[in-house]
């Protein structure tokens, strides 16, 4: 240390001054810790650490969060079904029928019902557990509806459209609802018979 005197400098004997102080201090146990600078710093320390301690806390209860919503199957996309466009087309030429033909005024909803119970008659099932195997699938809480339900599996939707063309058989009603876009097929087919009735003229 001292070569540091060598230097001929004043800060170089400043410092070393200084440090001989100290070192005079320390062998006659008169150095005294600045405590409360060391109190401040490890309070600052564990004031980081427990702030470290919670974003972990919160971020791995973001993760688990994550993980489970990744878990969940979600539900279907609302997307256009021609099957319940034709199914809401029959139930509600149905609805018209009986609401003119018969003293009870009925609501859609009560119609479906009806013939979810002739479903589930004619062919002995529980539309419920479809119902339940919904929810369970898509982990719900509340009920959905029941022509979403049928609408999700084939089997179902099958009868349901059985029992329900059934009916309106047996009523004489025809669904005459359903509108087909003609295509270059139809077009070309309507020239040839065109073709044809003008030649036979």
């Amino acid at each position: 240390m001292e070569i540091c005197r060598w230097s001929k400098s004043n800060k170089a004997d400043e410092f070393m001054n200084w440090v001989w102080d100290i070192i005079e201090k320390y062998r006659h146990n008169e150095l005294q810790p600045n405590l409360e600078q060391l109190t401040k710093t490890l309070s600052s320390i564990t004031q980081t650490l427990a702030n470290i301690t919670n974003n972990m806390v919160f971020m791995q209860q973001d993760i688990s969060t994550l993980k489970e919503q990744q878990l969940q199957k979600k539900l279907p996309e609302k997307k256009y079904s021609r099957w319940k466009t034709n199914t809401f087309n029959k139930l509600n030429i149905l609805l018209s029928y009986v609401n003119t033909h018969s003293e009870e005024t009925l609501k859609l909803s009560e119609i479906i019902h009806l013939v979810i119970q002739e479903t589930e008659d004619t062919y002995n099932i529980e539309i419920n557990d479809y119902v339940e195997a919904y929810k369970s699938e898509f982990n719900l809480d509340n009920n959905p509806y029941a022509i979403d339900v049928i609408n999700h599996y084939k089997d179902i939707k099958d009868i349901f459209t059985l029992t329900l063309d059934s009916i309106m058989n047996r009523l004489n009603l025809s669904d005459n609802t359903k509108s087909v876009s003609k295509n270059i097929f139809d077009i070309l087919a309507e020239e040839i018979n065109n073709k044809s009735t003008d030649k036979a003229s």
